[in-house]
């Protein structure tokens, strides 16, 4: 575990006076508390410029360390290089080496209210390391074209036309909705498809089955329907009745179209980095994955699921803890002791 990483948690467990002393000298030091950006090189020399009790700081530690504070913001800490520097390390990394080293000498890492945080910071570094890991093999064109080939229907949308349907039950039955239809009047629509339509799913919506594709996929959730529909829509132009009944199973439709949308080809040199930054996620994912199969294999034993069941969660996520079977509960702090009375203890 970090220094600076033991130094915020003692901010937060130490006592009042001591907290604030902490928040005041580390305000700063948390925001600063970063990697550099990569553009900027940084010095290799590992000559020790501080020691600070048992910790020292190189003369590449510090310099990495002040390259990642904002220029505005070192300004305050002198008018000259010397100055800042010499106020950076006094006012900050010194500060911080302290703070740090006293909250281990008082244990503050062993707290028990603390294991929970210590155990995300354990957990993120590793997730970092796994990252690192994963980038350091590029993802391959190969790789990427055979994603989007194995999702090409993402990338390339065929001509979706918006259709309004009347279903009947005959063909005589249709020719009159259409020949009573004037292939203009959304009301007078409305009005035949309440009437007329025998499709209880969509007769309340004037009969729209919203955009439809080739193989009759719809817009609509959970709705497909019949490849005909979108063949005899395609014949008309935006806004036009088809003239004919258009058989749908056992029964006819009376087709609206509406309107239609243009087919859209997004090609893989247009997606490559969206595709690539897909399959970095997967990788790592695929990676995270293998190595807590692993762990789990090697590490996880005796779980007492049966003793989880007193923890109830309900469905708003309140989480209660049910009481067992012969075991008193718990007297809270300052309530009277229970006392025997002629109905027993109270």
């Amino acid at each position: 575990m970090t220094h600076a990483r033991v130094t915020r948690y003692a901010a937060r467990v130490a006592t009042p006076r001591i907290r604030l002393t902490l928040v005041a000298a580390l305000a700063t030091t948390l925001l600063l508390n970063v990697e550099p950006p990569r553009a900027q090189a940084v010095s290799d020399d590992d000559t020790v410029a501080v020691t600070v009790g048992k910790e020292t700081l190189t003369v590449r530690q510090v310099e990495t360390r002040i390259r990642a504070v904002p220029p505005f913001q070192l300004k305050r800490f002198g008018s000259n290089v010397d100055e800042i520097r010499r106020a950076f390390v006094q006012k900050v990394l010194v500060p911080e080496l302290l703070f740090a080293q006293e909250a281990e000498a008082r244990k503050l890492g062993e707290r028990e209210t603390l294991a929970p945080k210590l155990r995300d910071i354990h957990r993120a570094a590793l997730q970092e390391s796994l990252q690192a890991a994963a980038d350091k093999t590029p993802i391959s064109d190969a790789e990427i074209r055979a994603y989007y080939e194995k999702h090409k229907s993402k990338y390339e949308t065929p001509m979706r036309i918006q259709i309004w349907r009347i279903l009947v039950n005959s063909k005589a039955e249709a020719a009159k909705v259409i020949e009573s239809f004037d292939g203009a009047s959304i009301d007078g629509w409305k009005k035949l498809t309440r009437e007329k339509s025998v499709d209880a799913a969509t007769k309340m919506r004037s009969g729209n089955l919203g955009f439809v594709q080739p193989d009759g996929k719809t817009s609509v959730p959970r709705v497909q329907v019949d490849k005909a529909l979108y063949a005899a829509a395609a014949e008309v132009e935006d806004g036009e009745l088809v003239p004919n009944p258009v058989p749908e199973g056992k029964r006819f439709a009376v087709v609206w179209r509406r309107g239609s949308m243009d087919a859209v080809q997004r090609g893989v040199a247009a997606e490559r980095d969206n595709i690539r930054q897909i399959l970095e996620r997967q990788r790592s994912f695929a990676g995270t994955e293998k190595l807590l199969e692993k762990l789990n294999n090697q590490h996880v034993k005796d779980v007492k699921w049966e003793l989880l069941e007193f923890v109830d969660v309900s469905k708003i996520g309140r989480v209660t803890t049910r009481s067992r079977e012969g075991v008193l509960p718990r007297r809270k702090p300052g309530n009277p002791a229970p006392r025997r009375g002629d109905r027993g203890l109270r």
